[in-house]
């Protein structure tokens, strides 16, 4: 147990963080409040406290940021392919005293954009038993490879541009990851609001029952009542005693649940204290929100994350195509160097390169039917028709939920303000019989009646606010809002 002394001191410390309430609930949560006087002390968690717990240490929002991570990592990879290399062979061999060869050819050489590779090096060429196309001695080269049918795109570009696109399509998907979670949370969150609520209405009624219990066992000791009277009441308080209990149980297991998506900076579960309770506003709050038209939604499908994502696939697949359809141009590499003498500088000045010290190489292929390449590029289009349909139909889907939430919200609204009447009606009845039975002129029967409408109203008015409250969360869930 800690000292007064030192509770008092990490109150004053939680107290200066008060601009930032999220730090607050995490030293809480980790255990640097509750445990000292769980009984005495109480947090008042809202929504938004909670929600941005979630969004900042659950696991699964972790996760989806290190994806996004490791496509930057193979965007980096990606770009590799465009890095100037430098490189150097060498090879000798000597035998019986003599030297038979030595090769030394260090190289750098610079890949472009556009498929042109500069290159340039030197070479020493020296023994008695070289290659016979070997040029003896030192001599310099400078020059270009191209491969004519990779000028507009060639598989470096490829991959380039589908790393920067995967990473598009990743951020699209961990907004959706984020989205689910989101509505998962609220959910979790809600229904422990209402579970707290259905508890208070049960203590506060068990309490009234209590009381109303020991007046009528009073009346019944002084000969104003009949013995049925006391054993009535009793029936009815322990009913309560019993919905109490249910309700007590039911609100620690939704605290629990809720416990599952509250994670620590550190990586680690938060053990759940019943010293956390919904703030005023969450318990209070009533939806009643006026609700935009559908279109307004409806219009924004395109902008879902689960959309976008699609939309990057198709992106990702069209590059695919692009690059398939490069293998059907016939392949023709063209390299050519300037040569010169020693380790002097290669020039290609006047008309000497056409005829001397120069060095060209082409390389032409074609496969007669062309059927491998025909093949990957018949794939690859059918590939971005069939993601173009499982988008469309995604589209639909989502849609439909929109449409399906709205349609709750604005119903649930209506049950709402329908039953909020009937509670205000239910309150009325009982005040009033509940005034007749205190002045003897009414039964225990019709005021235990009253009380069990009353109850049943107002547990069924906080089960329809819950609800709507989910709802209206599933109707921006549904339009991809809550990431």
């Amino acid at each position: 147990m800690v000292s007064p002394l030192t509770f008092m001191t990490r109150k004053l410390q939680l107290t200066s963080m008060k601009k930032n309430k999220t730090a607050t609930i995490i030293l809480i949560l980790l255990g640097y409040l509750l445990p000292v006087c769980a009984q005495e002390t109480q947090y008042r968690l809202s929504k938004n406290e909670f929600l941005s717990i979630v969004r900042e240490y659950h696991p699964i929002a972790i996760s989806a940021d290190v994806r996004v991570q490791i496509t930057d990592a193979d965007i980096t990879k990606a770009r590799g392919a465009f890095d100037p290399k430098i490189k150097t062979d060498f090879e000798r061999k000597t035998f019986d005293n003599k030297l038979y060869y030595s090769y030394l050819n260090p190289q750098i050489s610079i890949p472009t954009w556009y498929g042109i590779d500069f290159k340039a090096g030197a070479e020493e060429v020296i023994g008695s038993r070289v290659n016979n196309e070997a040029t003896l001695g030192q001599t310099t080269y400078a020059g270009l490879s191209v491969q004519l049918n990779s000028l507009l795109f060639d598989q470096r570009r490829a991959t380039l541009r589908q790393a920067q696109t995967i990473k598009q399509m990743t951020i699209a998907e961990r907004e959706n990851a984020i989205n689910d979670l989101m509505f998962q949370s609220i959910e979790a969150y809600w229904q422990w609001v209402n579970s707290y609520q259905a508890l208070m209405l049960l203590e506060n009624i068990t309490a009234n029952a209590e009381k109303r219990y020991k007046f009528v066992v009073t009346q019944y000791r002084q000969g104003s009542r009949a013995a049925i009277d006391t054993t009535e009441i009793l029936a009815q308080l322990q009913t309560f005693y019993v919905q109490k209990n249910e309700a007590y149980v039911t609100f620690q297991n939704s605290g629990l649940l809720l416990s599952t998506y509250m994670w620590l900076e550190d990586g680690t579960p938060m053990s759940w204290s019943e010293a956390i309770l919904p703030d005023s506003v969450s318990v209070s709050e009533i939806p009643d929100r006026e609700l935009p038209p559908l279109i307004s939604y409806t219009n924004k499908i395109d902008e879902h994350p689960k959309i976008r994502s699609l939309s990057h696939k198709v992106d990702a697949l069209t590059i695919d195509k692009k690059l398939k359809a490069q293998y059907l141009i016939p392949k023709l590499n063209v390299s050519t160097n300037v040569l010169g003498k020693g380790y002097s500088i290669p020039s290609a000045d006047g008309g000497s390169f056409l005829t001397n010290n120069h060095k060209v190489g082409l390389n032409f292929s074609l496969p007669i039917f062309q059927r491998s390449a025909r093949g990957a590029y018949q794939a690859a289009s059918l590939k971005i028709r069939e993601k173009n349909l499982e988008k469309t139909l995604a589209a639909r889907h989502i849609d439909n939920k929109i449409t399906s939430y709205y349609n709750e919200v604005l119903a649930l609204q209506k049950q709402v303000a329908i039953y909020a009447d009937a509670y205000s009606n239910y309150t009325k009845l009982y005040r009033g019989e509940q005034t007749k039975f205190n002045i003897g002129e009414s039964s225990v029967f019709l005021l235990n009646s009253r009380e069990t409408k009353l109850l049943s109203a107002s547990l069924k008015l906080v089960e329809l606010k819950t609800k709507l409250q989910i709802k209206y969360a599933g109707l921006h869930w549904a339009a991809g809002f809550l990431q």
